[in-house]
């Protein structure tokens, strides 16, 4: 506990990735306890859209974004005292949702995912792997893991083993269907034994990013996904057509969301800039060449960019938006997907989005479709 609070005390709250970071500190460690010190200790590795700032631990801001360890005790997450408040958003529930899941070594059947719980320890009797994840968006806010205490557990002494390092990462910028908005609306409640979609509202508990098509996606692919995505936020504008707003390009730019091995990169915007209609082309063309640059820059020339050209299925016969963006879309090297229809009939979501039986859907018939480009495209970085 003596090394939790000493953790504690050089948390920052801010997410200035230029902050100075912070000096090292001795600290007496109880010999009951081990901290494994998110950041600093190589036992740990970051997963997903994790960032890796100068700061102390591990910045949780995107859907996706977690740690993995691989430990049997009795574990506690030691965050930082305040959430982080992103894009200058209050939101409704600071810091997010987070789930666990535990994967038993010695037993690839059994598999656990547990509510991240304020004050509640997380149970691992037998040696597994232990993924911390965020399972909802950046608009929720963000929280700083600094450590993780393992314990004693039944008479037994804590251990703590490597965790297997994580397989390459596919970047996803995406809206609300890649965070998964309301995607669990569809499912029974468990008191009535009814699904609430889609007139339910969208709240912490409807979104999961593990039930939207990239992370179904990914789990084909046998990679990690990293989902920086915001709802109802696109590449030039918000759904409301509002271009001050700051767009999913720019909330990764600014990020510290680098992979250290890249699988390709899917971009899934378009619906949001494309919804009261066609963009200013001029700026929106100019958006997205910053945004191949920017890629580029930051991950390598050779990383696989893959558009999924944005499916307008109540089309005006007077406008071809999808045929619009097509063009505006297309860059030398850039791989352009028509992104196929969600069905959202067969699940409703909250607030009319898609459901997980949607997502399971169109992540099915998109897996063939984004495989034979991403399959040549991880890459070092």
């Amino acid at each position: 506990m003596q090394a939790a609070l000493a953790l504690l005390a050089l948390a920052c709250v801010a997410a200035d990735v230029g902050a100075e970071p912070a000096a090292d500190v001795d600290v007496d460690v109880d010999v009951d306890v081990d901290v494994v010190a998110v950041g600093a200790d190589p036992r740990l590795h970051f997963v997903g859209a994790a960032e890796r700032t100068q700061e102390p631990g591990a910045m949780l801001r995107f859907s996706s974004a977690g740690v993995r360890l691989r430990a049997r005790g009795t574990l506690r997450l030691v965050w930082a005292e305040q959430p982080v408040v992103v894009d200058g958003d209050v939101p409704p529930d600071p810091g997010g949702r987070f789930d666990a899941i535990i994967e038993a070594v010695d037993d690839g059947v059994m598999r656990r995912i547990v509510a991240v719980e304020a004050g509640v320890p997380l149970l691992v009797p037998s040696l597994s792997t232990v993924t911390v994840i965020k399972a909802t968006e950046a608009l929720f806010g963000a929280r700083r893991l600094l450590a993780i205490e393992v314990g004693p557990i039944d008479g037994q002494a804590p251990l703590v083993d490597v965790a297997p390092a994580p397989p390459p990462t596919l970047l996803v910028l995406g809206d609300s269907w890649a965070t998964g908005f309301g995607v669990r609306g569809d499912l029974p409640d468990q008191d009535t034994g009814v699904a609430p979609g889609p007139t339910c509202p969208f709240t912490i508990e409807t979104q999961d990013v593990r039930e939207a098509w990239p992370s179904i996606v990914g789990e084909g692919l046998g990679v990690d996904v990293a989902v920086v995505g915001w709802s109802g936020r696109g590449l030039l504008r918000d759904y409301e057509g509002d271009e001050a707003t700051t767009t999913v390009p720019q909330l990764w730019a600014r990020s510290a969301v680098i992979p250290d091995s890249v699988a390709g990169v899917v971009v899934a915007l378009g619906h949001n800039d494309g919804v009261t209609g066609v963009p200013d082309e001029d700026r929106f063309r100019a958006a997205w060449l910053a945004t191949v640059a920017s890629l580029r820059e930051r991950l390598g020339d050779g990383v696989t960019v893959v558009v999924l050209l944005p499916d307008f299925q109540d089309e005006a016969p007077a406008i071809d938006r999808s045929a619009i963006f097509r063009r505006l879309f297309a860059v030398d090297g850039v791989t352009l997907i028509p992104e196929p229809t969600m069905n959202i009939g067969l699940g409703q979501g909250c607030v009319w989005h898609p459901g997980t039986r949607a997502h399971a859907d169109f992540a099915r018939r998109l897996l063939p479709l984004l495989a034979g480009p991403l399959r040549a495209g991880a890459s070092p970085h």
